[in-house]
């Protein structure tokens, strides 16, 4: 018999049971969809964590002090020392208020020198206005969420106006000379809800020349590990020493682990719906008893028998993937419009707080081709047994069966 007359013969016999065929092909299509979705899910959120973390460099170390242990000038210059660093910038991070107009702006300003701006934001995009001289003045750079209204796109900052920040019973006055375009996400400070100004301004109104963080850039990914080792070594425990690279690891093997267990879940899906593939294929050979009989009866070979529930099996595994694959990529961008309307940035400015997850889910190759082979794979397997039986029929007894 032709491949042709068995794949006719395959399909005529699921097109009979429409009803029952359809439910064999959404019990398959769940577990792609399982696939599709979190996998989509992880990968994007994959790709959007690794690229905030790009916009500082893998070459990147981070170091906080701990309560009991104060950063100054002469850390700074110990860590130019330490051979490979490439450059050192110390940075001023506080919580403050900004009154703009009627509304109340909880926000952060960061003293940070100009030149080293580049290094922390990966460019300086400015809507209008410059950027400040490195000098002990109130000259201040702000973020695109505090010049615009978020909700209504409103400007409500402009070059050369005053502002007045609050920090607890302190005031410290500003001036703006420039407004910065948007920027996103960023690993420890938003550049989109932040007010930068120089550090030597920012020093002066401490009474103590501290400062809250230090950015140490490597000269080479090669040497990121040995720097932080010999950073450990010189402070102990007197400092928080954080890798971006080492980061960078970690958040990957997490997510790969999500992924795993996603992916378990999903087989969990496949193997229920193989159950109800093989159930379901097995009424079919009873049902069909007498007419395999007639066929092998007038010629037709076990294998052939075979064949056709192993296509049949084939036909629901396809047309599981084709019906899963679309359903998994609008249940991942369902599941992706939850997460960012419920879920916000700790610490994001009360008026300019924005969706916390924003990521788009990235749809692999890799994972797409994933889920038809196990969606193929799950009803091939429950066939094997429906099929064995209906070719292991004797024409005289099958004809018999009532």
């Amino acid at each position: 018999m032709r491949l042709s007359d068995v794949a006719y013969i395959s399909w005529k016999q699921l097109s009979e049971r429409k009803l029952r065929s359809a439910l064999i092909v959404l019990a398959i299509s769940i577990g792609v969809v399982a696939v599709v979705a979190v996998a989509a899910q992880v990968e994007g959120l994959k790709v959007n964590v690794l690229s905030i973390l790009e916009k500082l460099g893998p070459t990147t170390i981070l170091i906080r002090p701990t309560p009991r242990y104060f950063l100054t000038s002469i850390d700074v210059a110990k860590l130019r020392t330490i051979e490979h660093v490439k450059e050192v910038i110390p940075i001023i991070i506080e919580r403050i208020t900004v009154v703009v107009g009627s509304d109340t702006i909880s926000t952060t300003i960061v003293g940070i020198d100009s030149d080293k701006l580049g290094s922390v934001l990966g460019e300086v995009k400015l809507v209008e206005g410059s950027t400040y001289v490195d000098a002990p003045i109130p000259a201040a750079l702000v973020g695109y969420n505090i010049a615009f209204d978020v909700t209504t796109g409103e400007k409500r900052i402009a070059v050369a106006q005053s502002l007045i920040a609050r920090k607890g019973s302190h005031t410290i006055p500003l001036t703006v000379i420039g407004i910065l375009s948007t920027y996103g996400a960023a690993p420890f400070i938003s550049p989109d809800d932040s007010i930068f100004v120089p550090l030597k301004y920012l020093l002066s109104l401490r009474r103590r020349p501290v400062y809250d963080l230090i950015i140490v850039k490597v000269d080479s990914t090669d040497h990121v590990d040995e720097v932080t080792e010999m950073i450990k070594i010189l402070y102990g425990r007197n400092v928080q020493v954080i890798s971006l690279k080492f980061i960078a690891t970690q958040v990957t093997s997490v997510l790969t682990a999500i992924t795993v267990f996603g992916l378990s879940a999903a087989v969990t899906a496949f193997i229920a719906a193989s159950f109800g593939t093989a159930n379901v294929m097995t009424i079919s050979v009873l049902e069909r008893t007498r007419l395999i009989g007639t066929l092998k009866a007038i010629g037709m070979t076990d294998t052939a028998v075979l064949l056709i529930y192993v296509v049949q099996a084939l036909i629901l595994g396809m047309l599981g993937a084709a019906v899963g694959i679309p359903l998994g990529a609008a249940c991942a961008y369902m599941l992706n419009a939850i997460l960012s309307s419920y879920v916000s940035v700790p610490g994001a400015p009360h008026r300019a707080r924005g969706p916390g997850l924003v990521f788009k889910p990235v749809f692999t190759p890799e994972y797409i081709a994933l889920a038809t082979v196990l969606a193929i794979a799950s009803a091939l397997v429950a066939s094997v047994y429906p099929a064995w039986r209906a070719a292991r029929l004797r024409p005289a007894e099958a004809l018999r069966y009532e």
